[in-house]
């Protein structure tokens, strides 16, 4: 039978009043509930009440129908109202039935119906007009149970009133306006409900669910007790669930297993369980709830196949021969013979708090002292009693180097370094011990020591020094080429040499690993202090004791017994079926709202126990948590935006929301077409340059026909277009800079905020182009293409950028020529190029110091820029207009340009100065 967990919810925990009449699930996975104050939704954590003061007409709501996108709600004394959209709306307009006692609601044809206990029928609430609102069907009994149950509408007698003169099945047609009985083998019957399911109806008929088709009946469930009534029967995946009362006012709730024909109690009383049940209703994740007059809510919730062992017992170590069990506690060995289905307690006053295995035939119980008689054997200072039949299968040892003699009998000569090994401090450090085809894996306290039984060598070492996360080695996995290692802080994967640490967004709730286990499946179970965690598919799925986990912390994980996975913790052991490959916890459900720009309203739907993590992501940048159900962007900087949401279960995948899109418009003075205007009276003045360029090129081709010639006369036009530039546009940009400056500057504009402000920008961007169109002119200067001015202008810009910064910058260069001129264009491109990477390290880098080298060798030119900053990953960094604009540039001039990054960052630049 399939495992569940019963959970209580009253009035403490959030509900309005504990009692209550009707559970229904909407479409999206709601819990939606009816109570004697107000009616409740529910979304696994919190609950949220509409009442008189949201615009009900009563607070005793009855029941709940769904009815198109939207939910119909019958109250006691208000009629029948519309819930849309978490908000009630005024649907019943006649005063009378505004005030009409609902019990039940059903939706038949896109039509609305209720009725209630004292009536002779069912009124149609979606008519317009008052006259319409009739008694639609007059039977003589009074408080005849009224059921819309698939396809039909039934009559039936109410189990609560056996006094009402309606017997047997009725089914009635509305078209027609008649009621016919379903069938005469239940004439005089009790029916106490009707419940339709995978195109059957099922009856409840006292003490049996009879299975209903064509008017044929057939017993599908018939309880031993032949005095009970069946109440409630509502069917599951595995199981079905049946509220039967055996005595009066005194009801019990079982599982009915439909593979074994076995019945479970789910005894709630031991929940607090002591009154009726008033619905049932089986959700979409196979989950079962029920609501009670007078015990609130009962959520039984399904949960992974699992059975216990040694409860309460805190289980350090565990290990199993063919028919033998053995379990280690702090103050006791367990042995568990499978065969006789006996246990034996081997007890003992102090502590062992250790761990044991299994050589051969023999149990190795590690740090206890090795004294020991054929009735006794001494842990610590104390002597345990054992029987004589296990004397010859347990070995006390009182270190792992006891392990480490026993395994090396087969070494005729010992190993100097290993001698060496064992001599020396490490010795009292090691932690486990672990051989694997004449390999040797030493677990200390002082990293991990790899040793050759062939070669007689220590072939490997590793430690925090070279990647490990921590020096203390707890427990290592071999599969392959690949070694899982377990630290006192942490994970860490051994391949080809290579260390990798497991890190992830979603990491281990606790870095301090006790064990880890690598399944058939090979997947990565990890004992921890918080409980235990599955790695697969690059991803930490967490299990705790606010999942569900009995016990706080789990010392080990083994596959126990064949498909069988077996965690022992402080609170005993669990088992799981493992006969599968892991499969993690369903996630929860994600909505999300965003009614106004830039303004995210989140709820998130589960059902399961433990920790939900919700997280967004902005355009290409990393996931950021989000703290509450609403996330306010409306501070964020002008521009277009794609946001993006996610929600998990620590024991679950996550479940993304779709990609909203919004922007925030940028002030008209931060325009492009504010900049736009600025750009186009600069290009007209470049424009009237290049005309008179052009005027005198057109002269030049005229008259120079040799190429030496055209060459003088082209660096002429050059320095030409440099001083022009300089005499005309470069001269008025400063003049600009210096009066806009000495405006600020006058006292008397210092109220005048917009005048200053707008002043300010124009300052900003005027020394902005002053100084772009510097670089500009100098590298159309004929100057500019000599490599030693080259080296000049840039390294006069790096000093002037990093003075003053505390970063100390060094220029160095190793030429084999001098008075080397560059390939046309060559210049500008290098500039711009190391500009952009001097920026970047002096913004992110965190260096100390920056070294700009430039290096000509037979042709070649290699410029690199080094720092001894943080560096980035290239991997994660998201990728601006800079680099990309470097590469680009790199590309024009036909160079190659690389980046690298680890511990600082290296720019270098190669190309051949004449191809």
């Amino acid at each position: 039978m399939a495992q569940y967990e019963v959970i209580s919810y009253l009035a403490k925990d959030g509900l309005p009043h504990d009692f209550c009449y009707k559970v229904f699930e909407d479409d999206k996975g709601y819990i939606w509930i009816a109570t004697d104050d107000g009616l409740v939704k529910f979304n696994g954590r919190s609950f949220k009440r509409l009442s008189i003061n949201e615009g009900l007409n009563s607070n005793y709501t009855i029941d709940i129908a769904k009815y198109n996108n939207s939910l119909a709600i019958g109250t006691w004394g208000g009629g029948i109202q519309l819930i849309e959209n978490d908000s009630v709306v005024n649907f019943t307009p006649n005063k009378i039935l505004n005030t009409t006692k609902i019990n039940s609601v059903f939706v038949y044809k896109n039509q609305i119906y209720g009725s209630n206990s004292f009536s002779k029928g069912f009124y149609n609430f979606s008519k317009k007009t008052a006259g319409d609102y009739k008694n639609i069907i007059y039977h003589k009994s009074a408080g005849c149970k009224i059921k819309r149950e698939g396809r039909g509408i039934f009559f039936m007698d109410n189990f609560y009133n056996p006094e009402a003169n309606l017997k047997g099945l009725w089914k009635y047609d509305i078209e027609k306006n008649t009621l016919k009985e379903v069938t005469s083998k239940l004439k005089n019957k009790s029916i106490s409900d009707v419940k339709y399911h995978n195109g059957k109806y099922y009856v409840n008929v006292q003490n049996k669910v009879l299975e209903l088709t064509n008017k044929n009946l057939k017993t599908h469930i018939e309880l031993e007790n032949d005095k009970a009534t069946i109440v409630f029967f509502e069917p599951g995946k595995d199981v079905n669930l049946i509220v039967f009362e055996e005595k009066k006012g005194k009801q019990r709730v079982v599982f009915f297993d439909r593979k074994t024909k076995k019945y479970k109690d789910l005894e709630l009383e031991k929940k607090g369980f002591n009154t009726k049940v008033s619905s049932v209703l089986k959700d979409s994740n196979d989950n079962f709830w029920l609501t009670t007059n007078g015990n609130g809510v009962f959520l039984i919730r399904k949960i992974k196949e699992i059975f216990h062992l040694l409860k309460n017992k805190n289980i350090i170590d565990l290990a199993q021969k063919v028919n033998v069990k053995y379990f280690l506690t702090p103050k006791e060995l367990i042995i568990q013979e499978t065969n006789k289905r006996s246990i034996s307690h081997l007890l003992n006053t102090g502590i062992i708090n250790n761990r044991l295995s299994l050589l051969k035939d023999t149990l190795i119980i590690y740090n206890v002292t090795r004294e020991y008689n054929s009735n006794f054997f001494k842990l610590g200072n104390n002597y345990i009693s054992t029987r004589s039949d296990f004397k010859e299968k347990i070995k006390v040892v009182d270190k792992e180097l006891a392990r480490l003699k026993i395994n090396f009998k087969s070494i005729k000569a010992a190993s100097t370094k290993l001698d060496l090994f064992f001599k020396n401090s490490y010795t009292n450090d090691i932690n486990k011990i672990i051989e694997k085809e004449n390999i040797i894996w030493f677990l200390t306290n002082n990293g991990l020591y790899v040793y050759s039984k062939v070669d007689r060598e220590f072939i490997f070492y590793y430690n925090k020094k070279n990647g490990l996360l921590s020096d203390k080695i707890t427990d290592i996995q071999i599969y392959e080429d690949k070694i899982w290692v377990g630290t006192a802080n942490g994970l860490s994967l051994i391949e080809n040499g290579e260390i990798v640490n497991i890190n992830s967004i979603n990491k281990l709730p606790q870095t301090s690993i006790n064990n880890l286990y690598l399944d058939k499946h090979n997947v990565l179970w990890i004992a921890h202090q918080k409980g235990y965690s599955v790695y697969t598919n690059n991803m930490f799925y967490n299990f705790s004791n606010k999942t569900g986990l009995t016990s706080s912390f789990v010392n080990k994980i083994n596959e126990f017994e064949k498909d069988k996975i077996c965690i022992a913790g402080n609170k005993g052991i669990i088992v799981l079926n493992n006969k599968l490959p892991f499969i993690p916890n369903k996630p929860p459900k994600l909505f999300v709202n965003n009614k106004k720009k830039g303004i995210f309203n989140l709820d998130i739907i589960t059902y399961d126990k433990g920790n939900v993590i919700t997280e967004y992501k902005l355009n290409s940048l990393l996931w950021q948590p989000v703290k509450t159900n609403k996330l306010d962007l409306t501070g964020i900087d002008y521009g277009t935006y794609k946001i993006e949401f996610r929600s998990r279960l620590q024991s679950s995948d996550w479940v993304y929301s779709k990609i909203f899109e919004f922007s925030k418009p940028t002030p008209w003075y931060k325009t492009i077409y504010f900049y736009l205007s600025i750009g186009l009276l600069i290009l007209l003045l470049m424009l009237w340059q290049v005309i008179n360029i052009q005027k005198q090129n057109n002269l030049l081709r005229k008259t120079i026909f040799e190429k030496s010639e055209i060459q003088k006369e082209f660096q002429n036009v050059r320095e030409n277009i440099a001083r022009d530039f300089h005499d005309e546009l470069g001269n008025k940009l400063a003049g600009i800079i210096v009066m806009s400056d000495l405006i600020l500057k006058d006292k008397t504009n210092i109220d005048k905020s917009n005048l200053s402000n707008k002043i300010k920008l124009i300052n900003n961007s005027a020394s902005s182009l002053y100084f772009g169109i510097k670089d500009f002119i100098w590298g159309i200067n004929s100057k500019s293409d000599r490599l030693d001015e080259l080296i000049f202008y840039i390294s006069d810009f790096g000093e002037e950028l990093f003075f003053d910064t505390g970063i100390k910058f060094r220029l160095n260069k190793k030429l084999d020529q001098k008075n080397i001129l560059l390939p046309n264009y060559w210049s500008r491109h290098i500039l711009l190029i190391f500009k952009e990477a001097m920026t970047n390290t002096l913004k992110y880098s965190k260096a100390e110091e920056v070294s700009l080298d430039f290096v000509l060798n037979n042709e070649e030119l290699t410029i690199k820029l080094s720092d001894d900053g943080i560096g980035f990953n290239q991997r994660t960094i998201v990728r601006g207009n800079g680099i990309n604009n470097m590469r680009f540039r790199a590309e024009k001039i036909h160079c190659n340009l690389d980046i690298f990054s680890n511990r600082g960052t290296i720019v270098v630049l190669k190309g051949k100065t004449k191809k």
